[in-house]
């Protein structure tokens, strides 16, 4: 019996307590939406990463979970500094997705959904026009 549970880790904390080479891999998903089944882990190089009895299932649950969650928790934003862009945001539901979204759409949802606020200031340092950056608002459930 396997007991698995996931966390959300910055890379930098989570690059101390694993493998270089598994700190660095990405999950190849075979199956889009929530389907749900076995993913890979790749190497840097490419190569596939063995994983141990049904660890390729439960790493597909995890990502099947997240999936589902994207919608309807703050998984998003905790995946992002405290103050980003909505091209930021968008990027991160096209990975979690493992496709791309429409821009505008997202935009416009983003922005009704209620759950970012305006920071009211913008990116610095940047070679194009800075984007204004927004933060999660969290709201009392009372």
């Amino acid at each position: 019996m396997s007991v698995a549970y996931y966390a959300l880790v910055d890379a930098a904390r989570l690059a101390s307590v694993v493998r270089p080479d598994v700190a660095r891999a990405r999950i190849s998903v075979p199956w889009e939406g929530e389907t749900g089944g076995p993913v890979e882990l790749i190497a840097e190089d490419g190569s596939s990463l063995p994983l141990a009895f049904d660890h390729a299932e439960i790493l597909g649950m995890a990502v099947k979970r997240l999936r589902g969650k994207l919608d309807y928790t703050p998984i998003g934003f905790q995946l992002l500094p405290r103050a980003f862009t909505l091209l930021s945001l968008q990027r991160v539901h096209e990975t979690v997705l493992g496709r791309p979204v429409n821009k505008d759409s997202f935009r416009r949802r983003m922005l009704a959904s209620g759950q970012l606020e305006a920071t009211g200031e913008s990116q610095r340092d940047v070679e194009h026009r800075p984007a204004e950056l927004y933060r999660f608002a969290r709201r009392s459930a009372v």
